[in-house]
């Protein structure tokens, strides 16, 4: 793993490790078809469908690290 500079990573960290908000399109009956991440909205938006809707939502983080937020 390298980070944004190229330099190696010493220590590997899971990428769903940290909370994190993050859109999801959601038909009418409230099944989440798909999510992305903030700055790709564009994606649920070309696959949105009369009657969905796209919501802004937010994953605490995993469990193991952010007991307190479950």
């Amino acid at each position: 793993m390298f980070d944004d500079d190229g330099k190696p990573i010493p220590a590997y960290i899971c990428p769903h490790r940290k909370p994190m908000k993050y859109y999801a399109l959601v038909s009418e009956e409230g099944v989440v078809k798909s999510t992305s991440f903030l700055d790709e909205k564009e994606k649920l938006e070309k696959m949105k469908k009369e009657g969905d809707s796209i919501e802004e939502k937010e994953y605490k983080g995993c469990p193991y690290w952010y007991k307190e937020n479950y």
